[in-house]
């Protein structure tokens, strides 16, 4: 077919892309995609394939995918690419010749196996792809909403439910027990929080874990148990058609009004009746959630447990000292071996009042030492606001190049500007976009060892002042401290002294007695002990 086979040794790199919003069920193995192209290029005499990417169940309209593929070419580490057509490329136009023109101005090139790749002719057939994605889009649209409509199960069941051999959700016998039983624990008057504790200290499965998921929670939270007792599915109910994406290109999601959503009445067995249901969401209701945002939480984000490694949560109990625990122990509990490896922590409860007293204690000390240079720190200040301010202008421009380059393509696809004249103002807003993007790295580079020692535009005195009035702010926290971490007496490990810089006197002192580890951005760590 070919005549006299010609060794070229160019990198050579294979993409495989099968969507399955393309042909429904009937799609084409990718792996048969692999094994055709992988004879092609035996056949062609491209014998350096150093890649295959194979982008099984991707949608074409999304050139993300090509990021480290685009790197690797300007990297040279990739000369040739080979696609099955046109359409594997992608159904985007804008993007598809976004793309092309990179390849080529990194002097790759394209190589399509069923049809022949012409510049002058491909944004023709990039305009019919795109066109053929728009009427998939479509009609698998329609056919959803029939689907819908005629209650066909088009997700994945939901917790306490398990799919049947017909496709219908049926109630699961290990998990449907768990719904009813949080459902009667809620009407009892019971708060999430507390259900979901002792569902964590019983050892039960979360619905991520029992729906088998890869990137699972290990653990119930209040969310669990909130998006339980509101879901009306468990009344039997389906509701489909609440959000959408706002179009095949553009995947942001529209949230419709509730006149639109389609809603199913008894399309599957209910958990628990509509009485119950509507019971549980009135005594919901009668709990009054007190709302502590206008509340200044200078350390909230910013404490760690020093032995698994979670934020400190803030815990308001009535009439107790507001207090940060271990963000774990919040949510499962004491330590429990015997329920699973890493179960659960210690608590390491330290009350806000005592944040506080001791984070000005450590602040007036390092006033007092000579580690810290406040005045040099202080005239740098200027200068670091000249260095932000000229990072946004660099960055305002940036956006205006990459905003020009994409209207020359409107225009070079409207035929208002000639391919010669795109080509020509395309590499010169392309050296100008380059040069941006070099100086703003510049200009990261240069201002991360100074961000070590940055503290704030106000004195010490006044950000002690502040601590002791109360009036300090996160954002002024976070000047002074990268992180503030909390151990309780024997969690510390050799290696917590070596990665924060501990002497060996603080380093046994908490080892003993537990205690604060402040990471602040100018010195050496040290250790504030707690009484």
């Amino acid at each position: 077919m070919y005549g006299t086979i010609i060794i070229d040794d160019r990198p050579t790199l294979i993409y495989c892309r099968e969507s399955r919003d393309e042909n429904s069920e009937n799609y084409e193995r990718i792996e048969t995609q692999r094994d055709i192209l992988t004879a092609f290029c035996k056949k062609r005499g491209l014998v350096n394939v150093v890649d295959i990417v194979m982008d099984d169940d991707t949608t074409g309209t999304n050139f993300r995918r090509f990021d480290a593929i685009l790197e690797r070419v300007r990297r040279r580490e990739i000369q040739v690419l080979v696609f099955k057509d046109a359409s594997r490329l992608g159904r985007n136009l804008k993007e598809s010749l976004i793309f092309t023109d990179t390849i080529e101005n990194y002097g790759a090139e394209i190589i399509f196996e069923s049809e022949e790749y012409n510049e002058d002719f491909f944004p023709l057939k990039a305009w019919f792809n795109e066109q053929r994605a728009k009427e998939d889009s479509l009609k698998i649209r329609r056919v959803l909403k029939h689907k819908m409509e005629t209650g066909t199960l088009l997700v994945k069941p939901f917790y306490g439910y398990r799919r049947s051999e017909n496709g219908n959700m049926v109630p699961d016998e290990e998990t449907a027990g768990i719904v009813r039983w949080i459902f009667d624990e809620v009407q009892k008057g019971r708060g999430s929080y507390e259900i979901a504790t002792e569902l964590n200290a019983k050892g039960i499965p979360t619905p991520s874990q029992a729906a088998g998921y890869s990137n699972c929670m290990s653990s119930w939270v209040s969310q669990h148990i909130r998006r339980i007792v509101t879901n009306p599915v468990y009344m039997g109910t389906m509701i489909h058609n609440r959000t959408t994406k706002k179009s095949y290109k553009n995947k942001k999601t529209v949230i419709h009004p509730e006149p639109e959503w389609i809603v199913l009445e008894h399309h599957h067995e209910p958990l628990v009746s509509q009485e119950e249901f509507e019971e549980v969401q009135e005594t919901r209701k009668k709990f009054k959630r007190t709302k502590y945002n206008a509340v200044n939480r200078p350390f909230s984000g910013l404490l760690q447990c020093g032995r698994c490694g979670r934020p400190l949560v803030l815990r308001l109990r009535k009439n107790r000292p507001d207090a940060y625990i271990c963000g774990k122990n919040h949510n499962e509990g004491a330590i429990k071996d015997e329920i699973r490896l890493n179960y659960g922590c210690n608590a390491h409860h330290v009350r806000e009042s005592f944040l506080y007293s001791v984070t000005k204690r450590y602040l007036e000390q390092l006033l007092r030492t000579s580690d810290v240079d406040v005045q040099d720190i202080i005239r740098q200040v200027p200068q670091m606001n000249q260095v932000y301010h000229h990072s946004e202008e660099l960055q305002k421009k940036l956006e205006q190049v990459k905003s020009t380059i994409s209207k020359m393509y409107d225009d070079k696809l409207a035929g208002i500007i000639s391919e010669s004249l795109f080509v020509y103002k395309y590499s010169e807003y392309s050296a100008i976009e380059k040069s941006l993007t070099s100086q703003l790295a510049e200009l990261e580079s240069a201002r991360k060892p100074t961000q070590k020692k940055r503290l704030t535009d106000l004195q010490l005195e006044d950000i002690i002042n502040g601590l002791n009035e109360k009036t300090i702010t996160k954002e002024q926290l976070r000047l002074v401290f990268d992180q503030i971490i909390v151990y309780e007496a024997g969690e510390i490990q050799q290696e917590d002294q070596d990665r924060l810089g501990l002497t060996q006197e603080n380093y046994q002192l908490i080892k003993l007695k537990g205690g604060i580890v402040f990471l602040e951005n100018a010195t050496p760590s040290i250790g504030i002990m707690a009484p």
